[in-house]
């Protein structure tokens, strides 16, 4: 019997269209895919990159009316173009002038195809090279190559710039990118629809961030009609918009060498700077908040963890593991840390072909948490140092009195009102107030006063405005306190040389910290000096109720004359807590 002879079929090593719907769905987000066409740009030598998102619409989910989406994504730049040959393989996943080349920003060549077809599904680039010469053409599209019609590149041809891209087509030498059908910016893979704002949003702060030395440095990058400024979470660079800013502080600027992995025998630069953001801007805690313009406007919300920069371009922003001393706090994003490296070191930091993310390897890590720990450790003990500081001089510009007094008429609001003093004429309460107001500010000009100076005018102004208010003053003999109830003004007046203000108020006051703001932190009370304060207080307290008690047993019907008293005086000490403390 004859034996049938089997022929060899040729099997492609590859089923393209299936192979090139796959990448689609590789590590790129939407601004790491518009970073390859600048990245490429810039290592082309452009001065100008413009970027434009082409306004589409589209019905999202049950919406009726149709969502404003990126329908096309255009990028010009003014470097130096691409020869026809080049043109012709740009778009060849795999293909690169300048593959595992570590000079630059470019090394994998597979940057600028995978990049768009992850955005879009269709990828055009119209180059010339001679200033007065002709665009040539090359593109894929997707749907061309599952339907079989696209089956290689093109021959680049000659062709006219298409007329909605005219006018940001380089003048001279450069490069047109244009992604169509731009399906994955409009909804990515986890259903995220991303609208026309959140795109344009989104790229404006990353743009500003990832190439923000080349923007300093001069290169203009505009999205739309907007031109890009830098964001530096160094705060050391200058913008335009905020030129009067006063700059950070340089904490760190350290430097160190790093064997090449691929090459033992050369070393490769580990740049480290640190910086803290002006004083003035981190006087009070909350003030990182976004909620703050001042501190929205210059993203210092966005501060928190540390920038990591390969070739001048950012590839990484946010916390690194096991770097800070301990856990990450909010007060970090007072200050900024910097790491830049050259591409030779990119295993060293772990860098991927998308450019998105980098994490130093073991070694590397130590070597640079060691450089910078004890500078982290100073800038936290500054800013909260800052804080005390701050929070001690409101204090003592803040009326001794004066929360006090905002609880007593925040609950007069509900409370009874008082009988005592309703038949006090205008003109008599006026005089009366002008009295207590000459002693009080008398008193607040006196050697060793807890009040800050104020005039007789101010403080009656002060007083007449509340239901309860406090002064202090001063007078002979062994009286506390003096009350006058002028009808709709309480005016509790204290007796500021009695033994009990200086022995046991003005102590707990200065553990406070409201009678004077120290320039230094360190003069601040030693945890035993407060403990000693607070002993003191509990026992004058006790004294203060005790003194109460014995006057109430000179009288021989204690009872009858003080029982009421007693319990209307528990009532409104119990609803002044309970404001207090709520």
């Amino acid at each position: 019997m004859a034996t049938k002879t089997l022929v060899a079929t040729e099997v492609p090593l590859i089923q393209v269209d299936k192979a090139l719907e796959s990448l689609r769905s590789s590590n790129f987000d939407t601004p790491a895919a518009v970073g390859e066409p600048i990245d490429n740009a810039l290592q082309a030598g452009a001065n100008n990159i413009q970027i434009r998102l082409v306004e589409g619409e589209r019905n999202v989910g049950k919406k009726q009316k149709p969502t404003p989406v990126v329908e096309q994504i255009a990028f010009s730049d003014d470097g130096s173009g691409m020869e026809k040959e080049v043109l012709r393989q740009t778009l060849v996943l795999g293909y690169s002038t300048r593959y595992n080349n570590r000079s630059g920003m470019g090394r994998f060549g597979v940057g600028a195809t995978l990049a768009g077809i992850s955005q879009a599904k269709r990828l055009e680039v119209y180059s010339r090279n001679k200033p007065d010469g002709d665009f040539f053409y090359s593109y894929i599209d997707l749907a061309e190559i599952a339907n079989k019609e696209q089956t290689h590149m093109p021959e680049p041809t000659p062709v006219e710039i298409p007329k909605q891209f005219v006018d940001m087509a380089p003048t001279g030498t450069g490069t047109l990118v244009v992604w169509s059908n731009c399906d994955r910016l409009t909804q990515g893979d986890d259903g995220t629809v991303n609208d026309l704002k959140t795109v344009k949003d989104e790229l404006i702060n990353w743009l500003s961030r990832t190439y923000r030395y080349f923007i300093d440095g001069g290169v203009k990058i505009q999205l739309n009609e907007l031109v890009i400024e830098p964001h530096d979470p160094l705060y050391l660079m200058t913008i335009p918009r905020l030129a009067s800013d006063e700059k950070a502080e340089v904490l760190l600027d350290d430097s160190f060498d790093w064997d090449i992995p691929s090459d033992p025998s050369r070393h490769s630069t580990v740049k480290l700077r640190m910086t803290l953001l002006p004083e003035s801007w981190r006087l009070k805690r909350g003030w990182g908040q976004p909620n703050r313009p001042f501190t929205r406007e210059r993203r210092i919300h966005e501060n928190e963890g540390i920038s990591i920069l390969r070739a001048k371009r950012e590839i990484f922003d946010g916390i690194l593991p096991r770097f800070y001393p301990s856990a990450v706090e909010e007060l970090d994003r007072w200050f900024g840390i910097e790491i830049s490296f050259e591409p030779e070191l990119d295993e060293c930091f772990r860098v991927k072909n998308v450019k998105k993310g980098a994490e130093p390897i073991e070694g590397l890590r130590d070597a640079l948490k060691k450089r910078v720990e004890s500078t982290i450790k100073s800038a936290r003990k500054r800013v909260k140092d800052t804080y005390i500081i701050q929070d001690n001089k409101e204090k003592t510009e803040q009326r001794v009195h004066e929360e006090a007094e905002r609880i007593g008429a925040e609950v007069e609001k509900t409370a009874p009102k008082a009988r005592s003093g309703a038949d006090v004429g205008e003109q008599e309460r006026d005089e009366k107030l002008g009295e207590i107001a000459v002693e009080a500010a008398k008193a607040s000009n006196e050697e060793g006063t807890v009040t800050p100076p104020a005039s007789a005018e101010e403080i009656k102004g002060r007083i007449k405005a509340l239901p309860f208010s406090i002064v202090d003053t001063q007078w002979p003999g062994k009286e506390f306190i003096h009350i006058e109830h002028l009808g709709t003004n309480t005016i509790v007046k204290l007796n500021n040389k009695h033994p009990f203000f200086t022995k046991i108020y003005s102590p707990v006051l200065k553990a406070a910290g409201i009678l004077d703001a120290k320039s230094d932190v360190e003069e601040q009370l030693t945890v035993e000096e407060f403990r000693k304060t607070a002993r003191m207080l509990h026992v004058g307290l006790d004294l203060l109720i005790m003194a109460y008690a014995k006057a109430e047993s000179m009288d021989p019907d204690p009872e009858e004359k003080y029982g009421d008293l007693r319990t209307e005086w528990g009532k409104f000490l119990y609803n002044l807590i309970q404001a207090a403390v709520k």
